[in-house]
């Protein structure tokens, strides 16, 4: 047996020394989600203060990487833009809300953990994948690995959703996701993740990637638009069998966020326009179906669960009201909800709320950190696009940032619906995939204008060098002819 933990010991370290001096440190990143989402503690982990899982050791490699490459000047440090202090100000916000409350008091119910705890997962880790990808070596080769790694994690994902759909859970891996203890949603497409939303929000965003590595990029030409027309239905499948809304409706703005950025001319308001009447004709008809259908549970269910967010609606305005500036201080909302539970001015369900996290990030956000709080999460997430749109739309930008972008932008309008319908921040997978694309684009952005302006000064150097010499020489220098 020691010999064994030797041998595996001795290949841990050899591999670890490749990850450190191989990978690209943006496809780093996304490993350690992929880990993340298929190798967390329901797959192994060691019981200890701090449990210890694959992942987590991942993490800690990942961040190792970094600061070994940066000790040997290996990375591309990048001047800070206007986006980044946006973004340090929200965290700075965040961990000043929390460390003005009792950060390691852990509320009642089972999905709730310590205020610190939630900082860490929800927002640091993400963060320092943002500024990890940010400050790494960008250019195609990493880029590309990073669209490619999410579209082949994609097709896993949508043929684990189809088997799930199906009834056929004993087929699929990591073997946990059978297991209809672990997790939430069994019997619908939930993945490795164990909760559909999540699984869905991934899906898409792969779904994303696939487009651009197949069809925009060009490089497969006819095969690969072939093989992107194969794999559609499959994801389309696995969308469907989560039985969620937000998914849905991911799924939907992925389509018009890609096709408002690719048509041109008539085309674009043609298919727009006709996409979105036959949408909300289909809300129409089938209103009543959309809020009550029947998934892992019944179709009652369902709809008290569509409806329980108005509940939460009413108590985050009720708590907002007597704290609108600052916030109840940061994870704080699944503690103090209970004081506005016995309100009876209002025929809602409000007990129903006892002991839940928060279904709503923006309003979530709003009632543990105030109005400042939700003003600079805003300005993070319309800072995020505007980037990624000033990227698209940049002619001199080669075609895997321009291709990036499109990503950022298709990946961004999955996950405002998503905040739209839970609390995304229990984990560090939602928010840890968004800041690494916002880290790829705005490292993008920012590399090519260091580029354009050392371009700029030796063209300005080189016209002055040459005005001085013409200055400089006698007159007797050019022979008149």
């Amino acid at each position: 047996m020691e010999a064994i933990i030797v041998i595996a010991a001795a290949a841990a370290l050899v591999w670890a020394i490749v990850f450190t001096a191989r990978i690209p440190l943006a496809l780093a990143c996304l490993l350690y989600l992929i880990a993340g989402c298929c190798f967390g503690k329901y797959f192994y982990a060691i019981d200890a203060a701090i449990p210890i899982s694959l992942d987590r050791l991942l993490l800690v490699l990942v961040a190792g990487t970094f600061v070994v490459r940066r000790a040997l000047r290996r990375y591309e440090p990048k001047p800070l833009d206007r986006a980044d202090y946006v973004l340090l100000a929200f965290v700075g916000w965040l961990v000043l809300q929390t460390l003005l409350i009792d950060w390691s008091h852990k509320p009642p119910g089972k999905d709730n953990i310590t205020p610190l705890w939630h900082l860490l997962v929800g927002y640091l880790i993400p963060f320092s994948l943002y500024w990890i990808a940010r400050q790494s070596t960008l250019d195609d080769r990493g880029v590309s690995a990073v669209h490619w790694g999410l579209a082949g994690f994609g097709v896993y994902l949508a043929i684990t959703g189809i088997l799930e759909g199906i009834g056929a859970s004993a087929l699929v891996f990591p073997r946990y996701i059978a297991d209809p203890d672990v997790g939430i949603h069994f019997g619908r497409a939930r993945g490795p993740m164990v909760q559909s939303a999540r699984f869905g929000t991934y899906l898409n965003i792969c779904f994303a990637a696939a487009f651009v590595g197949l069809y925009w990029r060009g490089r497969w030409g006819r095969p690969g638009v072939l093989l992107l027309m194969l794999l559609t239905p499959l994801f389309l499948a696995a969308s469907a069998f989560t039985y969620t809304r937000s998914v849905w409706m991911g799924s939907g703005l992925i389509l018009l966020v890609l096709l408002a950025l690719l048509l041109r001319g008539a085309w674009r308001p043609l298919t727009l326009g006709a996409l979105v009447l036959v949408a909300l004709a289909a809300v129409a008809v089938k209103r009543d179906d959309l809020i009550a259908f029947e998934r892992e549970k019944s179709a009652a269910v369902t709809r008290e669960s569509t409806y329980m967010r108005a509940s939460f609606a009413y108590v985050s305005w009720k708590m907002f009201q007597d704290q609108p500036i600052f916030g109840r201080g940061f994870s704080q909302f699944p503690l103090d909800s209970k004081y506005y539970l016995s309100d009876r001015d209002v025929d809602l369900k409000l007990e129903a709320l006892r002991g839940y996290i928060h279904h709503n990030t923006y309003l979530s956000i709003l009632v543990d950190t105030g109005l400042i709080g939700l003003v600079l999460f805003l300005l993070v997430l319309g800072g995020s696009i505007y980037q990624a749109w000033r990227l698209w739309r940049d002619p001199d930008a080669p075609d895997w940032a321009r291709g990036h972008a499109l990503l950022h932008m298709a990946a961004m309008a999955v996950y405002l619906v998503q905040l739209m319908s839970r609390e995304v921040s229990y984990t560090p997978i939602e928010n840890g995939v968004i800041c690494l694309l916002a880290g790829i684009t705005i490292g993008t952005r920012m590399k090519l204008a260091g580029q354009r302006d050392k371009l700029h000064d030796a063209t300005h150097h080189a016209a002055e060098g040459w005005t001085g010499m013409r200055s400089g020489l006698p007159a007797t220098s050019f022979p008149r002819t």
